[in-house]
């Protein structure tokens, strides 16, 4: 099952950077928009009947990213998901979401 997932994920993403793309050269994976959209799957303010929060200020995401990815906040499958950034990914995905946060308050 796990296996399944991962394709699922790997496919999404695929699919995910060629859109954004544009028809361009594709973009680095990386980027802090890819980032940053990837955790709208879930966190989408949009839906609300999500029983998932949405997503806070730039602190608190960072906060809770790295303390998801160090275990010392428990989370079912987050903790998994912010072992997968370095410290520089998870800055640049919680100032890019502060940042969409921000102009949607306009």
């Amino acid at each position: 099952m796990l296996k399944r997932i991962g394709l699922r994920a790997a496919v999404f993403a695929t699919f995910a950077v060629a859109a954004l793309a544009g028809g361009q050269a594709v973009a680095d994976e990386t980027a802090p928009g890819l980032l940053a959209s990837q955790c709208m799957a879930c966190h989408n303010p949009a839906v609300t009947t999500n029983p998932i929060p949405a997503l806070g200020s730039y602190e608190q995401i960072r906060t809770m990213m790295l303390a998801f990815r160090a275990g010392t906040l428990p989370s079912t499958i987050m903790g998994r998901i912010a072992k997968g950034y370095t410290d520089a990914e998870i800055e640049a995905l919680a100032a890019e979401i502060a940042a969409w946060k921000k102009g949607a308050a306009k």
